[in-house]
Parts: C-alpha cells; structure tokens; sequence
C-alpha cells in the first residue's frame, strides 16, 4: 500500500513496506490528483505556464495600443464629420 520511514534526529533510518489485512483498491480520484501534481510540479510545466503567460500580456499589451490608435483615428474623423472647418464650409456654399 505503501511505505513507512524511520526517522531519527531528522535522518531516514530505514524505510519499510506497509501492507493490508485485507484487499485494497486504488483511488482513481486520489491517483488522478497525484498525476496531476506531478504535471504541475515539473519544470516544462512551468516554463511553458510562464512562455505562456509572456505571450498572452504582450498580445493584450499590443490588442490595447491597436484599439487606441484605430479609436484615435476615430474620433479624429469623426470630429471631422460633426465640425468641419470653416473652409470647408465656404466651399460647399459655392
């Protein structure tokens, strides 16, 4: 089912199997969890959660000055449109 250790001032003495009386099944939930533990744990995880979280916030960062430049370019034409200047007006008069 497992192992014993014997400790003694913080050091493995010796290490012992632990067994049952009777029959044991094995967790599927408690070994999926431990899977997954171990997936989260491991280097390459990490690094690509890290490589992963890099490139999101540059894309947001890049997403965000792109919106502000097109709602710039908005507004400017818009104004445009709602006060056009005043040589503009003389020439739709003619």
């Amino acid at each position: 089912v497992g192992y014993i250790a014997i400790l003694y001032d913080g050091k493995t003495v010796d290490t012992l199997p632990l067994y049952t009386a009777g029959a044991a099944e094995r967790s599927s939930f408690i070994s999926s969890l431990k899977s997954i533990q171990a997936l989260t744990q491991s280097r390459v995880f990490r690094a690509g959660a890290i490589f992963f979280a890099v490139v999101f916030a540059s894309w947001m960062t890049v997403e965000y000055i792109l919106l502000r430049r097109r709602r710039h370019k908005w507004d400017k034409y818009f104004s445009m449109k709602m006060n056009p200047s005043p040589t503009a007006q003389k020439k739709d008069k003619k």
